[in-house]
């Protein structure tokens, strides 16, 4: 499991990318070091075990995430229960020919929050490391540079919340909007 704080997934760039963070050993025990003194939200999620993404306080995105206090010269314990990921499996038809799509699970405040996936053209493709909840599926189109989400909805205010289960796998069919 990796431990981050800062409360950011790391989306496309890999587990374990980014300034602030730690590998749990095999007793959940972990240490990051030389942090600077502030109040952060921390994220742990998963490399290759079936396991949600989950935040400090327990929540299941960024926005909702409980800020722990770091101080310096200090050890600062940080406790989380982890649950069975939610997946996803996104069917995507009417996508132009020679578009790439990235499909990614969102936050409310539109940070990742799992697992996305790649399409080229129309397909089926699954998400996963999901929160049990809801979530948001925001698809960018390359090279068009087109963003929707899965309702059609051109903004994440916009976009409706698709629900989520612990330990179970959903199925969305998501249509390419005309442009």
């Amino acid at each position: 499991m990796y431990v981050s704080v800062g409360g950011r997934h790391p989306g496309r760039a890999g587990p374990g990318e980014g300034l602030h963070v730690g590998v749990t050993g095999p007793d959940g025990h972990y240490v990051i070091r030389n942090l600077p003194q502030w109040d952060a939200p921390v994220i742990v999620y998963p490399d290759t075990q079936p396991f949600g993404v989950r935040w400090s306080g327990g929540a299941t995105d960024l926005a909702r995430a409980k800020p722990v206090s770091i101080l310096w010269a200090t050890r600062t314990a940080f406790n989380l229960k982890l649950a069975p990921e939610a997946r996803l499996a996104v069917t995507v038809s009417g996508a132009p020919t020679g578009e790439n799509l990235l499909v990614d699970p969102v936050g409310s405040n539109g940070s990742v929050i799992g697992l996305g996936s790649d399409l080229i053209g129309d397909g089926t493709t699954t998400v996963g490391q999901l929160p049990a909840g809801r979530v948001r599926l925001r698809i960018t189109m390359l090279p068009s540079n087109r963003v929707f989400y899965y309702d059609g909805a051109t903004t994440l205010a916009a976009a409706t919340p698709i629900a989520t289960t612990a330990g179970a796998t959903s199925s969305i069919t998501v249509q390419v909007p005309a442009a």
